[in-house]
């Protein structure tokens, strides 16, 4: 087994290889996250963390283990990596609290409103290359320790107390969940 310490910009990072195989440890305590100034940018980013949540078989399994279940999701970007990125080619982490639903794949009219459906809100990581992986603090005891091993030191605060107006992504979630399926309404349903 070969070690390899890098230094970048001030940052050590390890890179193990174990036949033929690399893996990065992230070991950059000073990483710093911001949010990209160009407002395309950051809705390409949004919306691409999005579709690959919604797309990921393995996110699909997060909350709901009930087979034909699918998360509806919304997010509000709370920094990218490197902060001077400056298009999707160059992000290679993205830090983002999200709301996520899980609706089944029908079309019954039947079950819950959409207020009643398994969900998650929750700060995330992601990272799309090489391979599409994300990362959720832990829940309970752990969450604080967890946010300080997944995010950069300047998004601690925003990732344990959460975003101004995330409530406004639930709205969100609820109108994209109506134009897919039609479920009661919480008059019809009790």
């Amino acid at each position: 087994m070969r070690r390899r310490v890098l230094t970048i910009g001030g940052s050590a990072a390890i890179v193990v290889a174990v036949a033929g195989i690399a893996v990065w440890i992230d070991a950059r305590d000073d990483e710093r996250a911001g949010l990209p100034p160009d407002p395309t940018l950051a809705a390409d980013v949004t919306q691409r963390l999005v579709r690959s949540l919604e797309q990921d078989p393995r996110f699909r399994t997060e909350i709901s283990q009930e087979p034909g279940r699918r998360p509806v999701c919304a997010a509000k970007l709370i920094g990218i990596a490197p902060a001077a990125a400056t298009d999707m080619a160059r992000v290679e982490k993205v830090y983002a609290w999200v709301v996520c639903k899980w609706i089944p794949t029908g079309t019954s009219t039947s079950g819950p409103t959409a207020d009643g459906l398994s969900g998650l809100t929750s700060p995330i990581a992601v990272q799309f290359r090489p391979d599409f992986r994300y990362t959720l603090p832990a829940d309970g005891e752990g969450h604080e320790e967890s946010v300080k091993d997944i995010f950069p030191t300047n998004l601690h605060q925003v990732a344990t107390d959460g975003v101004p107006g995330s409530g406004s992504l639930e709205t969100i979630v609820n109108q994209r969940i109506s134009r897919l399926i039609p479920l009661p309404s919480p008059s019809q349903s009790g």
